[in-house]
């Protein structure tokens, strides 16, 4: 393996285990970087051959760095993604994108316009399975308050990520639309309930949560349902596990939440720069408590 990328991993805290699968989306993103500030040309290739000199011409030459290390580390991220972020082309897409009420209206909901096309085709797979995507929102305002089960850090900022509806699922599974079992120590496997002749009849280890004590527990279901969370991921959304104060805050649970990482690049992406592709940089100062963590690296510091 060429020093140079031995340096790079460990900078990201990353094992070849972990580079290996997404290094092609990592170079082909970094040489668009290079491209758009013109350091090298669009028939230019970037690998991990290559890739320290090319980034060390961009560090002495647009950052005026006089001991240039040739690692794309969270400041030379920031330098070659701060003005790329809005040229892009992502807007908000802020209606028309369905979703089905739960005891009650359908929220707003707001997400860019990439992920809109991963969440419409999973939406209509659910559909076409019997099934049903109850909603709590998706993009977040920036002035929302950081709190238990709300990050600083969420891709609900950036208008990637989207909730159920948080009463559709862990309370009474005998009849929710949603059935949750445990996975791990921090994850969760949704099923959806559906009627025939869709789906399969399961025998599941349900989730329960008591809100009058914040404890769970495990209640025996049959139930004719379908594997909600694979079609999620077949479509491109991923879960992200309960956070640490879970069960003591039921709202930390995080069941509920789907974030499309496909439109993100591990160890290049920045949270900031997620932020400018669909906002202004003013409007982004203005929230002081979101902007102050711009920097960080998804995959490294940010998930």
């Amino acid at each position: 393996m060429p020093p140079e990328l031995t340096k790079l991993l460990a900078y990201l805290n990353a094992s070849v285990a972990d580079f290996a699968p997404v290094e092609a989306k990592y170079f082909a993103r970094l040489k668009e970087l290079l491209v758009f500030h013109n350091i090298i040309s669009d028939t230019q290739e970037v690998d991990r051959t290559n890739f320290s000199e090319f980034v060390k011409q961009f560090q002495g030459t647009i950052m005026n760095d006089p001991s240039p290390d040739g690692i794309p580390g969270a400041n030379t991220l920031w330098a070659m993604q701060k003005d790329w972020a809005g040229t892009r082309g992502i807007t908000l897409v802020k209606s028309g994108i369905p979703n089905d009420p739960y005891k009650g209206a359908p929220l707003p909901f707001i997400l860019r316009s990439d992920v809109a096309v991963f969440y419409r085709s999973f939406y209509d797979e659910v559909h076409a399975n019997g099934g049903v995507v109850t909603s709590d929102g998706a993009l977040r305002p920036l002035s929302d308050v950081v709190g238990p089960g709300r990050s600083a850090t969420s891709m609900h900022y950036t208008g990637i990520a989207f909730d159920l509806n948080i009463a559709s699922g862990m309370g009474n599974p005998s009849a929710d639309p949603y059935i949750i079992e445990r996975v791990g120590t921090r994850h969760w496997q949704v099923w959806n309930r559906v009627a025939d002749p869709n789906g399969d009849e399961k025998a599941l280890d349900a989730i329960v949560y008591n809100k009058n004590n914040n404890t769970i527990s495990t209640a025996q279901v049959n139930a004719q349902v379908i594997d909600f969370s694979g079609i999620a991921k077949k479509n491109g959304l991923s879960d992200i596990g309960n956070r640490s104060c879970f069960p003591d805050q039921y709202i930390c649970a995080e069941w509920w939440h789907l974030q499309c990482e496909e439109v993100l690049v591990p160890y290049i992406s920045q949270f900031g720069a997620e932020l400018l592709t669909v906002y202004s940089e003013a409007k982004l100062i203005a929230n002081a408590p979101i902007w102050a963590s711009k920097q960080k690296i998804y995959k490294r510091d940010w998930n």
